[in-house]
């Protein structure tokens, strides 16, 4: 074959594997849904090792990271059928106390037979293999050394066999040794003198039966050959031997071959054998570090179901590279995260839509499955995949729920929908489902032909917790968050996505869900947030009375405290631009509020906040009602139903919610166009007289 030979056939070969990975690609984009990205990024890193794997000095590594049920896991795997590589695929999970002695013993079993050939090595549930506590100590994690050796040089090294086939071999060395000083000869494997010698010492080991011309007799009745090496020995042997001997047969007519002294000095290679460590090469492997990163994630603690999946999605995707090795340094060394790489693929929160598709693919797959095995096919309405999405989705939780609810809602009755199926006598070969508040509707029918209908009921959890209650609690709940939104509105800018005056939150009665990512924090943005903040409880005190105000308010009252002491005490928007510290021992980095001036501007700037927000209500108490109207007849009111609010009743309020905010680049750019020269200013007229240190304190005196 000539050199240009070799050139086609490794083009075509090439070109082959490439159009194999660019399918796998579009597969799986029609699998899982809503990380397209993730998969093209998969896909792109891991074609070089596809194409030429031979080429590589170290093993090539690939980080997966995102919430739980986004599909990390099952995407490799599903590549690696895609790719028909599922048979060089091993998955370790690294939560597991055993991973690394299971990690050891594996690709000890698989590299001794190829010790070059190339695998998908997983690291699953990596954020367990963590070397930092939350004390910030390192923690020592022996049993972890492996991976990290791995994951820096692709080698480690192991001993050929474990203490068994060492203590194994061992004896059967000293054993050989002594039979052979006290007289035993042997020819062929086969003991020829000292036989008396030999059944002794098979007595001493109280053996019943010894090995005579390959077969075990009893040791009384034995009068045939004796075997030198008895067959307790062979598997022992074969181990630590491999390649070498891959069968007892082949061990057995190699032996059979040997005398005494070469039977002893065989072994003897064996014992230096099994002392002397291999090295075991993953160089020319892949490795996928799969874990769940949840603190990079700020939305992962939030199992709220009616939150929205889109604003997860959204603020997910604000996530980056560096975001995730910040997170991992709090669980691993630097070193150690240096050994990931630069190869993180960050995966995003599911957005509705990605749930959506979710939801039919899987309502697609029972169907396909019935339609298959029973002949039967099952029709979902769209109220049906309603119906999963309001009671499976918890935007946090990723896919896991949405299988389990499919599973309690629609799977573990379909034996009553055949059973019923089957009482008819023209047979039915179609069922179609549609889901009302209580129960669930299906026409059984004969191709196009209604035959009769059936309902099995059904148990909607989160309906029920959501449903609208006409009584005193579904009144506060209104006017409270009705009055966050009038400020949201008024004084913001903002329309609310959606308003809930109903929940199905284990901790929230109700709430006002904004989608508004903010960059950077000014302090009137932040002292309009702090107005924000008491609308609900200010909405209260105008509608029911001071003496009436519920203690719902308490979680704004703390958050809205925290802000003011952040503004005061540490952002300097404030009268001082420090920071601010109580007197502490040792405490020589903060400016200290000896006199409790600022602290005094804490506090007159939550009265003041308050204040403000009861004004605005008082001025748009028409807005505040028709809101709260609404919530209390409704669990719910969205964007497109506010500004039709606004637009009928309120025209004025609805075109400011279309002013801009503050541009700094467009103030910056009017500046700079101008030429001007502006003029020193400070807004700090007159600093309080703090003290910088005890120390300080100490000097002045």
């Amino acid at each position: 074959m000539s050199e240009n030979d070799i050139i086609m056939i490794n083009k075509s070969n090439i070109s082959a594997r490439r159009r194999q990975i660019e399918e796998a690609c579009a597969k799986l984009k029609n699998e899982f849904f809503g990380i397209d990205s993730v998969i093209d990024s998969l896909c792109r890193n891991i074609e070089s090792w596809v194409l030429f794997p031979d080429m590589q000095e170290r093993p090539l590594i690939i980080n997966l990271w995102g919430m739980t049920g986004v599909g990390k896991t099952a995407l490799v795997k599903r590549l690696a059928e895609l790719l028909n590589l599922d048979d060089l695929l091993y998955r370790f999970d690294m939560g597991d106390s055993s991973s690394s002695w299971s990690v050891r013993r594996t690709l000890c079993d698989v590299l001794s037979k190829d010790n070059e050939k190339k695998l998908m090595i997983i690291f699953d549930e990596f954020q367990n293999a963590s070397t930092i506590d939350s004390k910030g100590e390192s923690v020592e994690k022996p049993l972890t050394r492996l991976v990290w050796e791995l994951l820096d040089s692709g080698t480690f090294n192991d001993f050929r066999s474990g203490f068994y086939t060492f203590d194994k071999i061992q004896k059967l060395k000293l054993i050989l040794e002594s039979l052979l000083r006290k007289g035993v000869t042997v020819k062929n494997g086969v003991v020829t003198g000292g036989k008396m010698l030999f059944l002794d010492y098979l007595n001493i080991k109280g053996s019943e039966e010894i090995l005579c011309n390959g077969k075990w007799i009893p040791r009384k009745e034995s009068k045939g050959y004796l075997q030198f090496v008895q067959s307790e020995y062979i598997d022992s042997i074969i181990e630590a031997a491999w390649p070498r001997f891959k069968t007892e047969y082949d061990l057995r007519s190699f032996i059979l071959t040997l005398n005494g002294k070469e039977t002893l000095q065989f072994i003897s290679e064996i014992y230096s054998m099994i002392l002397t460590p291999i090295t075991y090469d993953c160089r020319k492997s892949v490795v996928f570090v799969i874990g769940n990163l949840d603190r990079a994630y700020s939305m992962s603690g939030n199992y709220n179901p009616d939150m929205s999946a889109d604003d997860f999605h959204a603020e997910s995707l604000r996530i980056n590279r560096s975001d995730i090795k910040k997170v991992l340094s709090e669980s691993f060394r630097h070193e150690q995260i240096a050994r990931l790489g630069n190869i993180h693929l960050i995966y995003p929160s599911l957005s509705g839509e990605a749930f959506r598709q979710i939801i039919q693919g899987a309502l697609n797959t029972i169907s396909t499955r019935y339609l298959e095995k029973h002949g039967i096919l099952f029709e979902f309405s769209q109220s049906m995949r309603d119906m999963v999405y309001a009671e499976g989705v918890t935007p946090s939780l990723g896919v896991r729920p949405i299988q389990s609810t499919i599973n309690q809602l629609i799977v573990s009755n379909l034996g009553l929908v055949i059973n019923e199926m089957s009482k008819f006598r023209k047979p039915c070969n179609k069922a179609v489902f549609e889901a009302f508040e209580d129960s669930v509707s299906v026409s059984l029918m004969k191709d196009h032909e209604i035959l009769g209908s059936m309902k099995y009921p059904i148990d909607l959890e989160m309906s029920k917790l959501r449903a609208i209650r006409d009584d005193d609690r579904q009144a506060i709940v209104a006017i409270h968050e009705a009055g966050h939104a009038v400020i949201d509105i008024v004084l913001l800018n903002y329309i609310p996505d959606r308003v809930f005056s109903r929940s199905a939150s284990a901790d929230l009665s109700g709430f006002v869900d904004i989608h508004q990512f903010r960059e950077y924090h000014s302090a009137k943005t932040l002292k309009k947030d702090m107005i924000a903040l008491f609308g609900g409880m200010a909405a209260e005190e105008i509608i029911f009375g001071h003496e009436h105000v519920t203690s719902g308010s308490r979680s704004d009252i703390e958050r809205a405290s925290r802000l003011a002491a952040l503004l005061i005490r540490n952002c300097g928007m404030g009268s001082f631009p420090g920071a601010v510290n109580l007197p502490t021992p040792f405490l020589n980095d903060s400016y200290l509020d000896l006199d409790g001036k600022l602290n005094d501007e804490v506090k007159n700037l939550l009265q003041d906040s308050f204040s403000k927000s009861l004004k605005i209500l008082n001025e748009n108490i028409p807005l505040l009602l028709a809101l709260a109207t609404h919530l209390t007849e409704n669990s719910c009111i969205d964007k497109k139903q506010i500004l039709q609010l606004l637009s009928s009743q309120f025209p004025q309020l609805a075109a400011n919610s279309a002013q801009s905010s503050f541009s700094y680049r467009d103030h910056l750019r009017r500046k700079c166009a101008a030429g001007a020269n502006p003029q020193p200013h400070s807004s700090f007229d007159e600093m309080p007289k703090l003290v910088m240190n005890m120390d300080d304190a100490n000097l002045k005196k």
